[in-house]
């Protein structure tokens, strides 16, 4: 027996590329629906039908309205093998099919019989020996008793099961084919509906005896017989055999189905959509995706107002549109019940109900995180935006079947465009966005370090312009929020504004720093190679990123006072942007060991930060001490309306003379500290930055980045979890570089004479060439800056204009 099935190849016709409207197509199809669905003969029989389009969904921009993400329309081939191949022949149709399409055959064939594996549906009924050897003799004879009947059956067999039990295997296209059924006669060899129902009839009788219906008895009963029969033999009843193909090849299509004659709910062209990302698919954007089953139990029972659980998502609410007038009318039958009888049987249907709406969520994709999951979870808040406009594009037509007319005609009668989609207008700058793509590439080319990461926020706002990460190895969800890393230097910001707040320290306050190394209560604090020696005063030791300084500072803050201000910058928190795969770092709890834990606080270890987070906090502080958490979406358009999204209300954490105290550190920083490789007026004439770089080295107990991120990846592709256990084989794994070293550099500025400041944070761990935060993510930081501030485009330096009324060049 010839289990795989053969079909000759279509693979040397041309595809046609000429462009059809889809609504043409769509049109054309309409004629297609009804026209063979129906099996019975009426003398006349008029009905209207609606083809509806997905309903319009939401488009992403930048704030200059350039799109980032959106729907496109595509044409799908969609059928229910369960009931397309009782009806029709798999190797008939798919040659076809495969001529008009331009695909291969058999390729096709297999796409349409998704329950065969390798040509064989290996059905999921568990057999006993008795069963087993009924069906075998019916396989045989075509009698469960053994009389012979008919030839046996060529591709039906009894397999070995699990624990002393057997089941069903099948080959389809075998079974189904015109060749299997001449051979059983005449009566078959055109019949392939008649063929399904030998076998769904001879099945039955072996599994129920005298208690099968058999042909010639109650009908309706015979018919719900056969259908269980098939449903244990082909179970799927929806798939997607062709995924968005020409809208040229419609009309051949339908015709061909049309001539073949395929009831609509056998197979159809089906409407879908993709989302594109016409500038390009950034990490921020997220990705789509599908969830379980017990998720879609959980969103869908939200958006029928079953339950809280579950995500609000404005894409669910839209698939489940068409259900709730369904859903509100079995409820209210629930409610209506009249009798317990009346009440059971409503709230099965209910349940029913809920069971469907789950799995089509489970079918359908959905946002799942990043940037798309913000903007779906906005957009489900119906009580804010309930109001905009979600009609989707259809037309009506009216079918009607003359007397003895085998087709039926169709009368248009109505439709109507779509509503405009709404759009979600975001802060980020494309154009911006692309240049930190474009630096973060070079960095990780130039350094080879484990991950580097980039933002850049309009720092009076917290409006993100731009955010991106860049990886070695596979990471799982977006880094910036999700990737924990140790802060280092960049946080002696945080611990310098503490101290200030707490008024236990001036700038001009003079602290004996040693010469490269400090004693601190019996413990050794080291510092950078370069690092500023002797006596310094307080704000040069937070522009020299002075270890010692900043312990002797940092300690005289009670550990209550400063832990309260870390909070009240949302460190150790997640950040609630709406992204998901948000981590909130990690803040050590009270009591804090004023040798250990207290003092390495000061310099920015001891505690795990995001980038999302610590952008935050720095931008908190260099503000004016007000913290705001960082944002994204901005406003929602339609219809040539606009409705701008509310700022969150300023939290109050330091004062603002604090905060101006911080900024003119920070100068210091840029001007003579550890920002001067980079940012020195020399290097940036007519800006007016601060800086703050961060070189944090790794202990001996932490992780080398590159091997965690690289077991990690291979745990995330075989599918498994790392263990505690697992992880600690981790610790102390050789590694091709003595140190680790996390880099980082927080850049503010603006152009002189303007008040619009941006802040820029790059962070880089692990670089195999070079360590220093000035050195390794400095450079990135000021290239970013500079774009942001209008100082380059696209990378290349701005020349200012050599006549008044001349627009700026860009030149070498």
């Amino acid at each position: 027996m010839n289990v795989d099935a053969e079909f000759p190849s279509a693979s040397g016709l041309r595809p046609i590329s000429a462009f059809f409207l889809i609504a043409v197509v769509l049109s054309l199809a309409g004629i297609w629906v009804g026209s063979t669905a129906l099996a019975r003969k009426e003398s006349s029989r008029d009905w209207e039908q609606t083809e509806k389009d997905p309903p319009p969904a939401y488009t992403i921009t930048d704030n200059g309205g350039r799109p980032l993400a959106l729907f496109v329309q595509r044409l799908d081939l969609v059928l229910s093998p369960n009931a397309m191949w009782q009806a029709h022949t798999p190797e008939r149709i798919a040659s076809l099919l495969a001529g008009v399409l331009g695909r291969d055959a058999t390729e096709l064939a297999h796409l349409m019989m998704p329950d065969a594996k390798d040509g064989i549906v290996r059905t999921g009924l568990v057999l006993d020996a008795t069963m087993a050897s009924r069906i075998q003799t019916w396989i045989e004879t075509g009698s469960p008793d053994g009389q012979t009947v008919r030839a046996p059956l060529d591709g039906m067999w009894i397999a070995r099961g699990e624990q002393q039990s057997y089941t069903l295997h099948w080959a389809p296209f075998h079974l189904l084919s015109q060749r299997e059924r001449a051979r059983h006669g005449e009566q078959f060899e055109q019949k392939p509906r008649k063929w399904a129902r030998h076998i769904a009839d001879g099945l039955a009788l072996c599994a129920m005896g005298t208690d099968a219906i058999v042909p010639g008895g109650d009908e309706e009963a015979l018919e719900t017989q056969r259908e269980a029969v098939w449903s244990a033999l082909l179970p799927t009843t929806y798939c997607i055999a062709v995924r968005g193909f020409e809208a040229s090849k419609a009309p051949a299509l339908i015709d061909a189905l049309l001539k073949e004659k395929v009831a609509f709910h056998q197979m159809r062209i089906e409407r879908g959509r993709d989302r594109q990302y016409p500038a390009g698919r950034f990490p921020f954007l997220g990705t789509w995706g599908y969830v379980d089953r017990p998720v879609a139990r959980a969103w869908s029972d939200r958006v029928l107002e079953l339950g809280d659980g579950g995500t609000p998502s404005a894409t669910a609410l839209s698939a489940l549109a068409d259900d709730s007038e369904e859903f509100e009318a079995i409820s209210q039958r629930v409610r209506n019940a009249a009798n317990e009888q009346q009440y059971e049987e409503a709230l099965a249907e209910l349940e029913a109900f809920r069971n469907r709406a789950a799995w089509e969520l489970a079918a359908q994709p959905l946002p799942l995180t990043g940037l798309e999951r913000a903007c779906d979870r906005l957009l489900a808040d119906e009580g804010h935006w309930g109001f905009l406009e979600s009609e989707a594009s259809g037309y009506t037509f009216l079918r009607h079947r003359a007397v003895r007319a085998d087709d039926a005609r169709s009368y248009f009668l109505s439709s109507n465009a779509p509503s405009d989609p709404p759009r979600v207008v975001t802060t980020f700058d494309l154009m911006l966005q692309r240049q930190v793509g474009i630096a973060l590439e070079e960095l990780m080319e130039k350094h080879r370090p484990a991950l580097a990461m980039a933002i850049a926020l309009d720092l009076a706002s917290g409006d993100v312009l731009a955010v991106d990460s860049r990886t070695a190895y596979p990471l799982l969800g977006f880094a910036p929020l999700g990737y924990e890393f140790t802060p280092g230097s960049t946080f002696k910001v945080n611990v310098m504004a503490c101290a200030l707040e707490a008024g236990v320290v001036r700038p001009t306050d003079v602290f004996d720093v040693g010469q490269g190394t400090y004693n601190f209560q019996g413990r050794t604090i080291r510092e950078a190679e370069s690092s500023a020696k002797g006596l310094l005063s307080a704000s040069a030791c937070l522009a020299n990123s002075v270890n010692a300084g900043l312990v002797q500072i940092g300690t005289r803050v009670p550990d209550d006072f400063m832990r309260a201000h870390l909070r009240s910058l949302h460190y150790s928190e997640a950040p609630k942007a709406g992204f998901g795969g948000e981590r909130p770092g990690y803040l050590p709890k009270l009591p804090w060991t004023h040798k250990w834990t207290h003092a390495s606080i000061t310099f920015g270890h001891e505690l795990k930060v995001t980038l999302w987070q610590h952008a935050a906090g720095l931008a908190s502080i260099v503000r004016g001490g007000e913290w705001r958490p960082l944002r994204v979406l901005d406003a929602i358009e339609q219809g040539g309306e606009r409705y701008t999204l509310p700022h969150a209300s300023p939290e109050r954490v330091f004062q603002p003379e604090t905060s101006a105290t911080i900024r003119d550190m920070m100068r210091m920083g840029a001007r003579e500290g550890t920002g001067k490789p980079v940012a020195s007026p020399e290097k940036l004439p007519g800006l007016d930055v601060g800086t703050k770089t961060g070189t944090a080295q790794k202990v001996g107990t932490e992780v080398c980045a590159h091997h965690e991120l690289e077991h990690q990846a291979a745990h995330w592709q075989q599918g498994t979890r790392c263990s505690r256990e697992c992880r600690r084989t981790l610790v102390g794994k050789p590694k091709d570089h003595a140190n680790c070293y996390t880099s980082s550099m927080c850049i503010w500025g603006h152009v002189e004479g303007s008040t619009r400041d941006v802040l820029v944070l790059v962070v880089v761990e692990e670089s195999r060439k070079g360590k220093y935060g000035s050195a390794v993510a400095g450079p990135t930081a000021v290239r970013i800056l500079k774009e942001a501030l209008g100082r380059t485009r696209n990378g290349v330096p701005v020349v200012e204009p050599l006549a008044p009324g001349f627009a700026p060049a860009l030149g070498a």
